[in-house]
C-alpha cells in the first residue's frame, strides 16, 4: 500500500481501533507492556513516538516525547507533532534517548528501512519498543505466508475493507535489529489463540473473547511462539 493511500485512510477514518472484544485485548496488551518496559528500564529524556496517531499508550511514558506519524489529522492534538513517514525521519544522528513504535506500525512500512532509522536517531544505551503483527499467527497455517520472513497479505481481523499490510516474523524482525546495533531484552506475544478461532468460527466477538486464554497459551511449548502480535524490547549497544 502506498504511503498517499496509508495517509488518506489514516486522515479519513473516524476509529482506528473499534470497540470489540479483539482489539480491547490488543489495547490493553500494547499499554501493559509499555508501561511494564517504560518503569523497568531507564528511556532517557527525550522519546520518539513513532506512529503517535494510531496508540495513547505513549501517555504511559513520563518523558519528553516527540510524537511522530504519517497522518498529520492524527497527531495534530499532540503536544510537540511532527509529520512524516518513518523509514526517512527527519530528525539528527542520536537525537532521541529511545524510540517507541507501537500499534503496529511497521507492518505499513519497510521493516529493515524503518529499524535502520529508529538506530540512527537513538543514542546508544536507548531503547526501542516495537509491536508488530507476525507471519507466525495460527490463522495462517496452511498458507504460503506462514512463518515466512517477510509476507504481504489481507489482513483477516481488519478495520478497514480489503486492507493489504505486510508482515514479518518475529526471527526476521530480530536479525534486523542485531544488524543495527541492537541487543534484543525481552519478547512478548499475544493473541495466541484468537486468530485460529476466528479463522475456524467467523466471530470476531467469540475470537475476541477468548483472547483472554492468552494467559495460558503463551506458556504452552506449542502455542507460545504462535501468535498474531509481537511486542520486542531492545537495547542500542553498537
Amino acid at each position: 500500500m502506498s504511503e498517499r493511500a496509508i495517509r488518506n485512510i489514516y486522515n479519513n477514518i473516524q476509529q482506528i481501533w473499534p470497540d470489540d472484544p479483539w482489539y480491547r485485548h490488543t489495547t490493553t496488551r500494547i499499554r501493559s507492556l509499555v508501561g511494564h518496559f517504560t518503569r523497568k528500564y531507564d528511556f532517557g529524556h527525550v522519546v520518539l513516538n513513532a506512529g503517535a496517531g494510531g496508540t495513547d499508550a505513549a501517555d504511559l511514558c513520563d518523558n519528553d516525547k516527540i510524537d511522530f506519524d504519517l497522518s498529520e489529522k492524527r497527531i495534530a492534538p499532540c503536544t510537540k507533532p511532527v509529520c512524516g513517514n518513518i523509514e526517512t525521519l527527519p530528525f539528527k544522528d542520536a537525537a532521541f534517548s529511545s524510540v517507541l513504535c507501537v500499534g503496529s506500525v511497521i507492518n505499513y512500512c519497510k521493516a529493515d528501512r524503518s529499524i535502520a532509522e529508529f538506530s540512527r536517531t537513538t543514542a546508544p544505551g536507548g531503547y526501542l519498543a516495537i509491536e508488530f503483527e507476525t507471519t507466525e499467527g495460527l490463522d495462517l497455517i496452511g498458507f504460503d505466508s506462514f512463518k515466512r520472513d517477510v509476507a504481504i497479505v489481507t489482513n483477516l481481523y481488519d478495520v478497514h475493507d480489503s486492507e493489504i499490510n505486510v508482515k514479518y516474523s518475529s526471527p526476521h524482525i530480530q536479525s534486523i535489529l542485531k544488524e543495527n546495533g541492537y541487543a534484543i531484552r525481552e519478547v512478548t506475544r499475544f493473541h495466541h489463540l484468537s486468530p485460529l478461532l476466528y479463522r475456524l468460527c467467523g466471530s470476531r466477538r467469540i475470537s475476541g473473547v477468548l483472547s483472554s486464554l492468552d494467559c495460558v497459551a503463551r506458556f504452552m511449548p506449542i502455542l507460545r511462539t504462535h501468535a498474531w502480535n509481537t511486542f520486542i524490547l531492545a537495547q542500542k549497544v553498537a
